[in-house]
């Protein structure tokens, strides 16, 4: 599993040498920072060039984070919510929350809704045709819409892209093999070392 902490490591194994070394005195949270500096760079350009080609509604598995959770109840405003774990990387259309789901109903996703759309749909017959739980994103936090009893307990599967700074060290580092180890070159130049190339066909980097 490719984590930021496992990323910097190798960052910080190029830098040194892979021999440990006084010489340079780099800590392993400075590299962490570089390497989501460079992750969210590397999402941001892999996003918008294959939404050109696959159209808006597609994220690769490879940049989802995937986790369950229960939502908790607004009084004040009379709904559901439930708050993400990780800060939602901004994308068109909010795609960013990729997936919503009961977890033992995956294959039923609840209806994603831009925000103050929902008032649009309130009373409407196609609004009451909707045989699926919606949601919309505000403050870091999906906010549900549906038939839903104000006591309504369960177990949400969410598919999202985080923002690489809200990740833990050492959570899964949602993040493709090849662009892992683009990262890692990337960071380890701006400390003036050449990462070598990994021409072994091995699905192993460096």
């Amino acid at each position: 599993m490719v984590t930021r902490r496992s990323l910097a490591e190798q960052v910080l194994r190029l830098v040194s040498g892979f021999k440990p070394t006084q010489d340079r005195n780099i800590d392993l949270r400075e590299i962490m920072i570089a390497i989501d500096q460079a992750r969210d760079a590397a999402v941001v350009k892999w996003m918008y060039q294959n939404l050109q080609t696959e159209g808006q509604g597609y994220v690769a598995g490879d940049f989802l984070n995937t986790y369950t959770d229960k939502p908790s109840y607004d009084s004040s405003r009379k709904r559901h919510y439930l708050k993400l774990k990780y800060n939602v990387f901004s994308l068109p259309h909010d795609i960013g929350v990729y997936h919503v789901s009961l977890l033992e109903d995956e294959d039923t996703p609840f209806v994603p809704m831009r925000n103050g759309y929902m008032s649009l749909f309130k009373g409407m017959a196609a609004k009451k045709k909707l045989d699926n739980i919606s949601y919309f994103v505000e403050n870091q936090k999906l906010w549900f819409d549906g038939d839903i009893d104000d006591d309504w307990e369960c177990n949400l599967l969410i598919k999202m892209v985080a923002v690489s700074g809200t990740i833990p060290d050492d959570d899964e580092y949602a993040i493709p093999n090849g662009l892992a180890l683009e990262i890692v070159s990337q960071v380890a130049q701006i400390y003036g070392v050449k990462a070598p190339s990994d021409n072994k066909n091995d699905d192993i980097s460096l």
